[in-house]
């Protein structure tokens, strides 16, 4: 997945992700906040690299790699963690982010007992997922003290999700 500058739309805060995950486009809608921020970074961005046609170009022009990527991830965890050892840093893909987020959201909507069954809709179409199973997915990866929210109306998410029998054989 490559940030494109042509895929960036700053007027609306619109990115174009091309070519994701089952080779699908999708279009995330940013902050006010963070487009503002894109706005003020795409002028020092093209002041260097105007030619460029990557939104974040490396040094020489181009897209970063993923173990780019990889290396500074750890390197600002460890900064802000000096007391972790970096050795014992789990590798982390662009896509555990995308993982993290839908996490983050449905705990704060089930902090806030917010309904999920209504709210699940919205992460979905938001997420570019065909699908509510594939948002709802991430409800059973959320820790345990989320079993006896309010929040959650786990008959209808495990009508959409059932529990998978282990046969013996």
């Amino acid at each position: 997945m490559l940030f494109r500058s042509d895929n960036v739309n700053l007027d609306s805060g619109e990115i174009l992700i091309k070519n994701t995950k089952n080779k699908k486009d999708r279009y995330v809608v940013v902050s006010d906040a963070m487009r503002e921020l894109l706005v003020s970074y795409c002028l020092i961005r093209d002041a260097f690299f105007a030619e460029s046609r990557y939104l974040f170009p490396n040094a020489s022009g181009d897209c970063y790699r993923s173990d780019w990527f990889q290396r500074y991830y750890k390197k600002f965890f460890s900064d802000i963690h000096p007391e972790t050892p970096v050795a014992e840093l789990p590798a982390v893909r662009v896509y555990d982010l995308r993982h993290m987020f839908a996490s983050n959201v449905i705990h704060k909507w089930v902090d806030s007992k917010e309904d999920l069954s209504n709210r699940l809709p919205f992460l979905q179409t938001y997420m570019g997922h065909s699908s509510l199973a594939e948002t709802a997915y991430y409800v059973h990866l959320i820790p345990e003290r989320l079993s006896s929210s309010e929040g959650i109306d786990w008959e209808s998410l495990n009508a959409v999700i059932p529990e998978v029998r282990y046969e013996e054989r």
